[in-house]
């Protein structure tokens, strides 16, 4: 069952009129007090039928495996709990809670899967969708289905996000300590892209909410599955003259990422089907440009574990870029083990000398700009001696 919505109240005050009343008028709307939250559309027996539910109920925890691939119309199997608040304020000034993660484009084929794997792992999530409505008629189908349990679903929270600005995306980031955000081809929802520039304001915001580590998953899949039609390159021709922008590359994108306070894990990857053979491989975790061309392809649910593994030791994996693919013969090991091999990416320690250098060698001129200053000052007041002494002794003779 989804937590109890308590009630709040909204101040809304009128422009004073400098000419009629100098008294700034207020009106104090007070909301009334809400029951259990529930799924579905509203019914004035809810009460009733929220305390014959909570009986009902039971507390699974187990998990439950389910094809994701075979439900054609999931946008998102998130509860809604509750909208983010208009007032949310930004940075250290809102108490972060390590086991709270938000979830960017929960609805997308591998949010879904990473936002069950958090919860299974414990994590209290919330869970980034377009569509607050969607949400909540599918979660239904989540809970009923035992997709997640009532436990679980105690620790969801779907919040209205989008892609569009970091000020809003920080707001319904709250009081995440962590963020984890998919480059790919359906991670806006079942079938729209993420971009590079769509993660970035992610980024941007997380930075901005003082969130602590940020995953960044990029599918590699990024061009979709083609139908060999020719009708295929004629849409992808306008869609790039059309687009107001062309999306970052990686480098360019890492370079924006680095250049923010949040420590970062970036795994590149090539997604796959949960159903596929390679969900039957081990993963394997390599270095930055070592993964070779026959590498096989991640499942879905696999890199969803391997995200809530991460946020369960963040320390072995911060600010690495990785690449990650699945191998039939490789070895199970855990998260510690596939990245404490891999080197900590070097693009942050040399942005930050460069700053540093940088820094100092604006401070040096500066000095030295004071120094010339100084230097002609003390010039100047010693002519002006000079040309007071001998204007004195010239009255003197």
């Amino acid at each position: 069952m989804a937590a109890t919505l308590t009630s709040h109240s909204v101040l809304l005050t009128s422009t004073p009129n400098s000419k009629l009343n100098l008294k700034t008028r207020r009106l104090r709307v007070f909301a009334k007090r809400a029951g259990p939250f529930s799924f579905g559309q509203r019914n004035s027996d809810s009460s009733d039928e929220g305390e014959a539910e909570g009986k009902k109920t039971s507390t699974n925890s187990s998990p439950f495996r389910f094809d994701f691939g075979k439900v054609g119309d999931v946008k998102s199997l998130i509860p809604v709990v509750s909208n983010p608040s208009p007032g949310l304020s930004f940075g250290s000034s809102r108490r972060k809670d390590p086991g709270t993660v938000f979830v960017s484009g929960a609805a997308g084929q591998a949010g879904i899967r990473i936002a069950q794997s958090l919860l299974r792992e414990g994590f209290s999530v919330r869970a980034g969708v377009p569509d607050l409505g969607a949400a909540q008629d599918l979660a239904r189908v989540a809970v009923k289905y035992k997709i997640i349990s009532n436990e679980e679903s105690k620790r969801l929270n779907a919040v209205e996000s989008s892609f569009q600005d970091a000020e809003s995306i920080a707001k319904a980031i709250g009081n995440a300590s962590k963020v984890v955000v998919t480059i790919g081809p359906a991670e806006n929802g079942p079938t729209s892209e993420v971009t590079t520039s769509d993660a970035l304001q992610v980024i941007q915001a997380a930075d901005l909410a003082g969130v602590g580590h940020v995953a960044i998953i990029y599918d590699g899949n990024t061009a979709g599955t083609s139908t060999y039609n020719v009708l295929d390159g004629l849409s992808s021709f306008f869609n790039n003259f059309f687009s107001r922008s062309q999306p970052l590359s990686v480098p360019e994108f890492l370079q924006k990422v680095i250049e923010t306070n949040v420590s970062y894990t970036f795994i590149k990857t090539s997604l796959t089907h949960d159903y596929s053979p390679e969900s039957g491989y081990n993963v394997v975790v390599s270095a930055e440009g070592s993964a070779g061309a026959i590498d096989y392809k991640v499942a879905t649910s696999q890199i969803a574990s391997l995200v809530a593994n991460v946020f369960s030791n963040t320390a072995v994996a911060e600010n690495k870029v990785v690449e990650v693919f699945t191998d039939p013969s490789a070895p199970l090991k855990p998260v510690d083990g596939l990245f404490s091999a891999i080197p900590e990416d070097g693009r942050r320690k040399a942005y930050a000398e460069k700053v540093a250098k940088a820094k100092a060698e604006e401070e040096a001129k500066i000095a030295a700009e004071k120094a010339q200053e100084a230097a002609e000052a003390a010039k100047k007041l010693e002519d002006e001696v000079k040309s007071f002494l001998t204007k004195k002794q010239g009255l003197l003779l």
